[in-house]
């Protein structure tokens, strides 16, 4: 897979990228969500990325998520759950956001040495995340696992 360039929405105008909210049922039956720390900013936030040449935005949330998180996992559903913009060096981003069944945990991964992980349950990470939009997405998503 090859690095694209940004790939500019021509109707919003806005960078399109692909994200997942991470989550894991634990033994006792409590889900649990991974955040990695942004390597720009040091914020807690869910994997994201752009989409690459030859992928669509499924797969790219994906492959972020093993990237950036070092989460090996599945989208249960390929519609997504929603969206939100940020700024970033100037430009909006426009990230399409997942739900990701996490299947394992990798000690090691692509960007171990540049991020931190941590698992939480769905308040504290939606007190986690700058990005309000995220926190309907995160309670919405517990209250649907809860349900299975």
């Amino acid at each position: 897979m090859t690095r694209s360039a940004e790939a500019i929405d021509k109707k919003t105008n806005k960078v399109a990228q692909a994200g997942v909210i991470p989550v894991r049922r634990m033994d006792d039956g409590r889900i649990e969500f991974c955040l990695v720390t942004s390597r720009s900013t040091g914020d807690w936030i869910f994997p994201k990325g752009k989409v690459d040449s030859g992928e669509d935005a499924p797969q790219a949330a994906v492959r972020e998520t093993k990237e950036e998180a070092g989460l090996v996992g599945f989208l249960p559903d390929y519609e997504p759950l929603g969206t939100y913009v940020y700024q970033k060096n100037g430009k909006p981003h426009e990230v399409v956001v997942y739900s990701f069944l996490i299947e394992q945990v990798l000690e090691s991964w692509e960007e171990s040495d540049q991020r931190w992980r941590v698992f939480t349950d769905a308040q504290t990470a939606a007190q986690m995340v700058p990005f309000p939009e995220l926190h309907d997405l995160i309670h919405w998503t517990e209250e649907r696992l809860s349900l299975n």
